[in-house]
């Protein structure tokens, strides 16, 4: 079973503060995931919240409604619609056209001509008033072919509409795994883009043996390892899973060679079955 830290909160760095973005998209390059808060006012959250479910009880011709979970069908085992028009929908052009994401994506690509995928969006409800709302956990995987495409070319991004933490649900991380793209060769089979990471990898479970030598700058920093194929510069002991936290309005970017999942709620406290549902909207854009 991976090591997955549930508890630790991850740095929010402020997109209103110049100094802090430049900080936080050091933090994604060191460890492969930042979140970016103030990104969405309160009134923007509610509104696109709206929108979303204005989306949902058209599709279901309102045979979902909102404040009825008995209404509510299993969809997906993983929580992602990502069909019946969603990446088109007046809800997901509202989240990507989002001048503060749209101004995050061109500063850490230092371009405003941008590509922008139309995944769709993640719905997480809450599985103690049905247990078959669980969603699925450990499907780690990386979306990017370790092959094709061994270099940094996508930078993927959640803007969440909720708070996201053990009690509620969220994304698991394997902090630093992009460093060690190269060691998905093995299970890469096709050209797909979606690559699954089974749980007993050695990139999410390995023991690592590390010897360092002082380096001459970070950027042609050299190590050198054991003989069990482990990248060089990790830290000792084993590669851990992290649940991060963030609030909502906030914004995740992760590299596209990160390991990473989903996981529903783990720590569940008392409430009302229909008091909460988890929302979140996956956007990508990558040149």
């Amino acid at each position: 079973m991976n090591q997955i830290d549930y508890t630790t909160t991850s740095p929010r760095f402020s997109v209103t503060d110049n100094k802090q973005l430049d900080e936080g998209f050091t933090y994604l390059n060191a460890h492969g995931y930042v979140v970016i808060s103030d990104v969405m006012s309160q009134d923007e959250v509610n509104m696109n919240k709206e929108l979303l479910w204005k989306f949902i009880e058209s599709v279901s011709n309102s045979t979902i409604k909102r404040d009825d979970p008995e209404t509510w069908p299993s969809f997906s085992s993983h929580g992602v619609i990502n069909g019946l028009g969603i990446g088109q929908s007046e809800f997901l052009w509202s989240v990507r056209s989002n001048r503060q994401v749209k101004n995050i994506f061109a500063r850490l690509w230092n371009t405003r001509q941008l590509l922008v995928s139309f995944d769709g969006c993640g719905v997480y409800r809450d599985w103690r008033y049905n247990s078959t709302w669980k969603t699925n956990d450990s499907w780690d995987h990386v979306d990017q072919n370790p092959k094709l495409k061994p270099d940094r070319c996508c930078i993927q991004g959640i803007v969440s509409l909720t708070d996201q933490n053990q009690r509620i649900s969220g994304l698991i991380v394997y902090p630093r795994t992009h460093l060690r793209f190269t060691e998905l060769w093995d299970i890469t089979k096709n050209s797909r883009d979606f690559v699954q990471v089974s749980s007993d990898h050695a990139i999410t479970l390995v023991k690592l043996l590390v010897k360092r030598v002082r380096p001459a700058s970070m950027s042609t920093q050299k190590t050198r390892c054991s003989t069990r194929g482990i990248f060089c510069g990790m830290d000792q002991g084993r590669t851990r899973g992290k649940l991060v936290h963030y609030h909502a309005g906030d914004l995740i970017l992760f590299d596209g060679r990160l390991v990473h999942c989903n996981s529903p709620a783990t720590a569940i406290e008392e409430r009302r079955p229909n008091e909460h549902v988890d929302l979140l909207h996956y956007v990508l854009l990558y040149m």
